[in-house]
């Protein structure tokens, strides 16, 4: 049963994403990553990642990721314990310079 959840992603200054933990139980080494690909060109390519170490039972987590470019963008977010699946959520937005908006 997975206990990560990928909530809400929304724009504004770069992009923010919240990871939940669903679950009745801590959630122990969460990796999650963000992929941001595309703009004008092709220019845009942005990834970052880490692993939060403890994340508890009802909790969520608020990453934030900077973007810089100009045009239409992909942004994937992944997360997994190493007992759950990976669960992924992809949308597309606009960059404008350092303002993102979620289509």
């Amino acid at each position: 049963m997975d206990m990560i959840k990928i909530g809400a992603i929304k724009g504004g200054i770069g992009v923010t994403i919240d990871i939940k933990n669903i679950g009745n139980i801590d959630a122990q080494n969460v990796e999650w990553s963000i992929l941001i690909k595309g703009g004008l060109l092709r220019f845009v390519n942005v990834s970052s990642g880490d692993t939060i170490t403890t994340l508890e039972a009802g909790d969520t987590r608020t990453i934030e990721t900077l973007v810089f470019g100009l045009g239409k963008i992909t942004i994937t977010v992944t997360a997994n314990t190493p007992d759950t699946n990976i669960v992924t959520k992809t949308l597309d937005g606009v960059v404008i310079g350092f303002i993102v908006i979620i289509l």
